[in-house]
């Protein structure tokens, strides 16, 4: 892959999660916790395949898997972030089908969505640091 392209890429998948980021505050101030933490995934799962494409020069990864994708990045960061990163793994895929779905809604209140919110924005500052 050429500068250029990787250069394309890596902007697509930053705006990518500068919007989902977006969409995630304003579904925490609707009280929309679920989709607020799927939207928090969305916008790491994101940034992390821009730094993956930075990194690698190569296509990011087909995957939601948050945990596989630091892994491959920093394995000495992932240490510090694999339990909120397995925590929200839930919201990317279960929260799509109605048996798991219902269960989240019952344990997902604003104090969680508020401690994932701030752990993730320490994520996404490390992150946005590998970026520039």
């Amino acid at each position: 892959m050429n500068q250029e392209n990787i250069v394309k890429l890596v902007q697509y998948w930053i705006e990518g999660s500068e919007e989902d980021f977006d969409t995630m505050n304003i579904l925490f101030s609707n009280k929309k916790y679920v989709y607020t933490l799927f939207f928090l995934h969305l916008s790491l799962e994101k940034l992390l395949k821009a730094l993956f494409v930075k990194t690698y020069k190569v296509q990011a990864p087909i995957t939601h898997n948050l945990i596989n994708l630091l892994e491959r990045l920093d394995p000495k960061t992932l240490l510090k972030y694999e339990k909120l990163l397995s925590t929200l793994m839930p919201y990317c895929i279960e929260a799509r089908y109605p048996e798991s779905k219902e269960l989240l809604y019952k344990t997902t209140t604003n104090e969680l969505a508020v401690d994932f919110m701030n752990q993730a924005e320490e994520l996404k500052k490390w992150i946005t640091t590998k970026l520039l």
